[in-house]
């Protein structure tokens, strides 16, 4: 028996408005990229502040399938590619571009599904006693009221759940937030569960039941344009253009589990870029695309 599989391309477009990105967008404040999701490398070439982009394949299946499609599931994804694009705007794009980081996800465990369904039936319990757009049992209009939340940080999705009834929320949080945010629920979830004794065992190789390091694949892109002859004698064009991009394919029969959907893209290296006389004035901008494979989901 086959089963559908679900292709999604797309450019990582706009910087800090998922509104706009629609399933995938550069986190606000992104170093490198503008506020249209045009990437330029950096001299040295190392990326500080990691620029990241948020994909929700949540948010990207529900414009595939045409429902709404849960954030509270593991997404079973079969293969991701990355690219580079040439961006069509007043800057002309005579040289090339390499970017290199990493594909971040979370692995789902026991303890990660227990911690965002205790922070559901917080949001439940405190949206009980009232009637609002979102309020659990009676409301005055038709929203959906499934639980959203960020990876890290606000504005990442779209339609994160509001925290901010619940008494104590924002001070209890790490980030200060009213917004769903996983890693302020694993604070909690941490706190509340193991931050006692019972896990003070000797010798463990772990840090923490929740807090853990996430799974990754490292990437590399390149893209390599026509040139011009810098010698400052002759204008000739050199055509040794190359592409060389990035793509996982998951063994036959295997995919991975993405908790929540959620995957995020980091740049951590690029290129140097030459400052001589003969190098750009302006620099060259590119834009990412992420080619994902989505097998189906199971929601928990």
């Amino acid at each position: 028996m086959t089963s559908t599989l679900y292709t999604i391309s797309k450019e990582i477009t706009t910087e800090g408005n998922p509104n706009a990105g629609k399933g995938m967008t550069w986190r606000a404040g992104s170093n490198y990229v503008g506020n249209t999701g045009n990437l330029i490398m950096d001299r040295d070439g190392y990326i500080d502040n990691a620029p990241t982009a948020i994909i929700d394949l949540s948010d990207l299946m529900s414009q595939i399938v045409g429902r709404q499609c849960p954030q509270t599931a593991n997404y079973r994804v079969k293969s991701i590619g990355l690219s580079l694009r040439n961006v069509d705007d007043t800057i002309d794009n005579e040289k090339g571009a390499v970017f290199q980081g990493f594909i971040g996800y979370r692995s789902p465990t026991s303890h990660l599904v227990d911690a965002v369904q205790m922070a559901r039936k917080a949001v439940t319990a405190a949206s009980s006693g009232e009637i609002t757009a979102a309020s659990t049992y009676l409301s005055v209009a038709q929203s959906y009221t499934g639980f959203r939340f960020n990876h890290g940080s606000e504005w990442e999705v779209r339609f994160p759940t509001d925290m901010g009834g619940i008494s104590g929320w924002a001070a209890a949080v790490p980030s200060g937030q009213s917004q769903a945010t996983l890693g302020d629920i694993l604070y909690l979830y941490n706190q509340h569960k193991f931050s006692g004794a019972q896990d003070d065992y000797g010798n463990k190789l772990w840090n923490s039941r929740v807090m853990t390091e996430y799974s990754k694949l490292g990437f590399s892109v390149s893209l390599k344009n026509a040139q011009k002859n810098l010698d400052g004698i002759t204008n000739a064009t050199v055509e040794d253009m190359a592409v060389n991009d990035f793509q996982w394919v998951a063994p036959a029969g295997n995919h991975l589990d993405v908790f929540g959907g959620l995957l995020w893209v980091t740049l951590t290296h690029s290129h140097t870029k030459m400052e001589s006389v003969n190098s750009d004035t302006i620099k060259d901008e590119y834009r990412l695309v992420a080619d994902i494979t989505v097998e189906g989901w199971s929601e928990w």
